[in-house]
């Protein structure tokens, strides 16, 4: 388990979340990780509170407002991990998420790992803890992974979007995919 993981997290008046989703990462049992938080131009305390967690390892970046895939792009220019986890600052992952993916990819770089996920509407929700019935990654493999990574973002249209924060994507296929796209209006 010497792969690095780069973990991209955009930020946009997030204060509420930001600082346990970091505890989120900063908690993580796997140890080789570099975390990267893109604030872009958050008018609360958001860009602070990233700051406040810059001793702790934490690189964040200030980007001129223009959007979560633009934030998104700006992370994975300064990622020099092997893999790819994407996170929003109101995300949380359980523990031994990215622990458990890297083993289950074990050094892959055509294949991706995708997991379950719990949805929560508010605090009382989150603070009940609730875990995915099934805590298994599933590894994908296709004869075309681009086309596939391409699905899990939902640019086919008709593809079930499955949470960025689910996958973790080896930086090659990422690469390959090519840049978020920005649908902001």
């Amino acid at each position: 388990m010497n792969s690095l993981v780069s973990i991209i997290i955009p930020v946009y008046n997030s204060e509420r979340y930001l600082a346990k989703t970091l505890e989120s990462i900063l908690e993580q049992t796997y140890p080789n990780k570099e975390i990267i938080v893109i604030d872009d131009s958050s008018t609360d305390n958001s860009f602070t509170i990233a700051k406040s967690f810059e001793a702790k390892g934490i690189k964040v970046l200030r980007q001129k407002n223009a959007g979560a895939a633009v934030a998104r792009n700006t992370g994975l220019a300064s990622a020099t991990g092997d893999y790819i986890q994407f996170l929003d600052a109101d995300d949380y992952l359980s523990n031994d998420k990215i622990e458990k993916q890297v083993m289950a990819l074990d050094g892959a770089t055509d294949k991706v790992a995708v997991c379950n996920y719990v949805s929560f509407t508010n605090d009382k929700e989150l603070e009940k803890k609730i875990t995915p019935p099934d805590q298994s990654s599933y590894i994908f493999s296709s004869d075309d992974p681009v086309s596939f990574l391409l699905n899990l973002w939902g640019s086919n249209g008709e593809s079930e979007f499955i949470q960025t924060n689910c996958w973790l994507v080896p930086h090659p296929l990422i690469k390959k995919a090519g840049p978020w796209r920005n649908y902001r209006c």
